[in-house]
């Protein structure tokens, strides 16, 4: 039914031309475009409230719109209407106006209807460590992290579909902007700019990468193409031909030096100690793109101390008053102090947040938090530490088959999981952890 946009322009021209009526303007077409959008916007609403599922995909999306005496889901221009599940209950809905294409950050906005539209003020703004430090990549900002220019960018998954997006979109505007990628594990902003860098691996239909997305000329770049021809330049130690790979941003330094672990992925399984090693570290400089010159180097520098060292969930974090609920909650989730007051906080963290994007991450560092009790327990309570030893394993095990999950935590829970099973220990000690003397026998 694409025709029936073309159709109303087709009228609206042989009435100008036949009548003598003066053809109408963009605007008095985007108003039509923009009626059009509230009414569906309406009954996707409603559905919601009513307690029913919208459409996940866009053919479903297509019969929604005939259901309800909506017309075709294409604007009054003859473009298909852009339609996003975003799990359940949440969508993106827009029109490409009369270019059919997406808005940038610096062109006008397209007509555009959700009900993930967030306050900048409410997120993080990640601050740039001044020097060559490195951490294990912030989760919480996935729940959303703001620029300079007051745009957000969050990680938005489908459950369904286990599709994940990431989503650009502005305070008091109806301005968002979607990857073409739906496997984005992790994010940042290059910093002072409106270009985000990102991973993404795992879908079917894309690649695998780390990507350069320009929001301003809507340009996508797989900075890992670059490293094939950067390695003729001079070899660092990756062979860069394979398809699947391991990949996990850990932080960046202005002005745009940005920080990966990067490993081809030759299994299911990943012992982190291996992964978060000096030599699968890299340093990308998205500023190089343009000139021609290498985008990936080695890291040169040592580290100092471990990676598990620096598995803080509030490091590199500016405002934290600003944050949003989970943001605040989960950089006061605890690492030391009781073994049992500190599981319990972050299992009740992850049965509250299951749909967030750092579920992943919670059950990663729960995980971690088993294996540490574990040991500690052993060493007076053998019984209570085959206890522990059992939870952890089937948590590990739930980790590693969650298929929203970036696919190296998938693979270390694999790790982690045998450890458990096979009474296996590890390196890491993230916790500090301690047994009070009337500890709970079942716990």
């Amino acid at each position: 039914m694409r025709i029936s946009g073309q159709l109303l322009i087709f009228f609206i021209v042989v009435i100008s031309l036949v009548g003598g009526v003066c053809l109408p303007n963009r605007s008095v077409i985007d108003r039509i475009i923009n009626g059009k959008l509230e009414r569906i916007d309406f009954f996707l609403k409603k559905t919601i409230e009513e307690g029913r599922e919208i459409p996940a995909t866009f053919q479903e999306f297509r019969l929604f719109c005939y259901r309800f005496q909506l017309g075709s889901p294409y604007d009054a221009y003859g473009n298909r209407l852009h339609y996003q599940a975003i799990g359940k209950q949440s969508y993106l809905l827009k029109s490409y106006g009369e270019d059919g294409r997406e808005n940038s950050v610096i062109s006008q906005y397209d007509i555009s209807r959700s009900n993930l539209s967030p306050q900048p003020f409410t997120f993080w703004k990640y601050s740039h460590p001044k020097g060559s430090r490195l951490r294990v990549y912030p989760a919480s900002l996935l729940l959303g992290t703001r620029n300079d220019d007051g745009y957000v960018a969050r990680l938005v998954i489908n459950t369904e579909t286990h599709q994940r997006f990431l989503a650009v979109t502005k305070s008091a505007d109806d301005f968002y902007m979607v990857s073409h990628h739906d496997g984005i594990e992790e994010f940042f902003w290059v910093p002072s700019s409106n270009k985000l860098i990102y991973s993404a691996t795992g879908m079917e239909r894309y690649e695998d990468g780390l990507f350069l997305w320009d929001l301003e000329t809507r340009n996508t770049t797989n900075l890992l193409r670059r490293f094939k021809s950067d390695k003729s330049k001079g070899p660092i130690g990756l062979d860069v031909d394979h398809q699947r790979f391991y990949l996990s941003l850990s932080s960046l330094v202005k002005p745009d030096k940005i920080y990966v672990y990067l490993m081809a992925a030759n299994g299911v399984k990943l012992d982190p100690m291996e992964f978060f090693s000096q030599q699968n570290l890299y340093v990308v400089m998205p500023s190089k793109v343009a000139d021609g010159t290498p985008v990936f180097s080695k890291a040169t520098f040592q580290r100092g101390k471990p990676w598990y060292e620096w598995m803080v969930p509030g490091k590199d974090i500016l405002g934290r008053e600003s944050g949003n609920v989970i943001q605040k909650e989960w950089v006061q989730l605890p690492l030391k102090g009781s073994v049992g007051t500190v599981l319990d906080r972050w299992q009740e963290f992850s049965i509250r947040h299951p749909q967030s994007p750092i579920f992943a991450y919670s059950l990663w560092w729960l995980s971690h938090v088993y294996l540490d009790a574990v040991r500690l327990i052993k060493k007076s309570n053998v019984e209570q530490s085959e206890v522990i030893r059992s939870y952890g394993a089937e948590l590990s095990k739930a980790l590693s088959k969650l298929a929203v999950a970036p696919r190296y935590l998938r693979a270390i829970a694999g790790s982690l999981h045998d450890r458990f099973i096979n009474e296996g220990s590890i390196e890491a000690n993230i916790s500090t952890l301690t047994i009070p003397s009337d500890i709970d026998a079942d716990r």
